[in-house]
């Protein structure tokens, strides 16, 4: 005689559906793991360069400063600015 929850107590059908959802979840973590690296890589040029372009415009306001003019040290910095990064003055 045997039991009609038999099937359920043994658990063969969880057995092969549990492997599924772990490997699904494996699949998926990965999936993420990827992500984050790619947009860890985007965030590292992103801040590059803007260190790159502050150390340009230090350069840029260096060199003006050395020359000793002050109004031609204001109109470089405005137009290296508005060139720059597109904004209207």
């Amino acid at each position: 005689m045997r039991c009609t929850n038999a099937a359920v107590v043994e658990g063969p059908e969880v057995l092969g559906k549990g492997q599924n959802f772990l490997e699904t979840a494996l699949e998926e973590a990965e999936n993420e793991r990827s992500r984050l690296s790619d947009e860890a890589t985007k965030l590292r040029h992103l801040v590059l360069n803007a260190v790159n372009e502050a150390q340009s415009a230090l350069h840029l306001v260096r060199s003006c400063v050395s020359e000793g003019d002050d109004e031609e040290v204001g109109h470089f910095v405005r137009s290296y600015i508005q060139n720059r990064w597109k904004i209207s003055g």
